[in-house]
């Protein structure tokens, strides 16, 4: 058992946790986003509650919720 030990510890296992960990915060900033639109009274379509909720980028996620602070539509968060 103690031979095979360090397969946990290789770099593409830490990859796959980071990129894990990385995905969980995004859908939990993603929750929070849409809390705080809704609590601002901005509403949002299908398409973009959808395009939040699948959001696996948490940089992206982080830009939107930046832009989110000025927002008065939903578009302006979106502005690619």
């Amino acid at each position: 058992m103690a031979a095979n030990a360090h397969v946990f510890r290789g770099p593409t296992i830490r990859g796959m946790l980071d990129e894990a960990e990385a995905k969980g915060r995004a859908r939990g900033m993603a929750r929070i986003l849409v809390l705080r639109l809704k609590l601002w009274d901005i509403p949002i379509s299908d398409e973009q509650l959808q395009r939040i909720t699948t959001c696996t980028d948490e940089h992206l996620i982080e830009e939107w919720f930046d832009r989110a602070v000025t927002a008065t539509t939903a578009d302006e968060i979106f502005t690619d």
